[in-house]
């Protein structure tokens, strides 16, 4: 696909973190490659981002670099800090015009590119590549259903599916990386930046090696420094709710007085007791762990903790 009279002299970063994806790296790297022509490549950077992998993916990334020294950037980290860790510490060692973060597991298929660069050549800032289609479990699915629905309500202009493959131009990146904090939420982070953006459907295929290490707990995770990192949703939540049973525990205590008086209820009360203090206990508790997550952020953040070590770099 030649872009050589579009792009002119515009570079393109491809940022890809990789975490035991020896397998699937051979046919990435060729699917990238073949979307631009040779005489283009002079303007294209790709860096592998090694998020501590245990097998021969560092191996094979070393081996491509000698190869193809002046389009390759290779970073190994010190030890798997994360997806998120792997893109940032890609974003800020990328310099180009545009930056395309693109899994290496081959669910996002290399092809796309050049749509991708066709919308941000046309004005885009930020292209988000739509999930049309995916073949992940319905469990997968329904979950990342709701989480989106959720988020919505702080960033209205989230699309309907959560998205991981995108075009940033410089401006949109250097917005995101000039925020801080080791608990982040990228996708929010790029629609904060408010430039112009546009979507390109796409059908997300089942990953052909290995088995994927984004499990529930790591969904949960996602999902809550989401919600915290981009809204008061919670903690408006909670405080509508202690209006709400502070209302209703004095309309219930003055009916009970009033029913005391007039020998309308027994004295025995166990059961409506034991059920107040149960629900309200467990709100409680949940009001404290929110508040908690809060308070433990921010002392985190006062420590200044790097959210990635890089252990080489070639």
């Amino acid at each position: 696909m030649d872009f050589s009279q579009r792009i002119r002299a515009k570079k393109i970063s491809v940022v890809i973190p990789v975490f035991n994806n020896e397998e699937s790296l051979p046919i990435l790297f060729s699917g990238i490659l073949n979307q631009f022509a040779s005489n283009e490549r002079n303007n294209l950077e790709i860096i592998f981002v090694d998020d501590g992998s245990t097998d021969n993916s560092w191996t094979y990334i070393k081996k491509i670099k000698s190869e193809y020294s002046n389009i390759i950037v290779a970073l190994k980290l010190s030890r798997n800090f994360g997806q998120l860790a792997a893109m940032i510490a890609g974003w800020e060692s990328a310099s180009g015009d545009a930056v395309i973060n693109i899994s290496a597991d081959l669910q996002d298929p290399p092809d796309l590119i050049g749509a991708l660069i066709n919308e941000w050549i046309s004005g885009s800032d930020l292209v988000i590549g739509i999930r049309r289609d995916r073949n992940d479990k319905i469990r997968s699915r329904v979950t990342s259903a709701l989480a989106n629905k959720f988020i919505k309500n702080s960033y209205p202009d989230m699309p309907d599916t959560w998205f991981d493959y995108t075009l940033m131009s410089r401006r949109v990146l250097d917005v995101v990386t000039s925020m801080e904090g080791r608990f982040r939420f990228s996708q929010g982070d790029m629609l904060y930046a408010g430039f112009k953006k546009s979507f390109v459907p796409y059908t997300r295929a089942k990953r052909p090696f290995g088995k994927s290490g984004y499990n529930f707990w790591k969904r949960i995770k996602n999902f809550t420094d989401s919600v915290l990192d981009s809204s008061y949703l919670l903690i408006q939540f909670f405080i509508r709710l202690g209006v709400i049973f502070s209302i209703a525990s004095i309309v219930y205590a003055s009916w009970i007085i009033v029913a005391r008086i007039c020998n309308w209820i027994p004295s025995t009360g166990w059961a409506p007791i034991m059920i107040l203090l149960l629900v309200t206990s467990g709100i409680i508790m949940m009001m404290l762990g929110i508040i908690a997550e809060y308070l433990w952020r921010i002392y985190d953040s006062t420590r200044n903790k790097p959210v990635y070590v890089i252990e080489e770099k070639i």
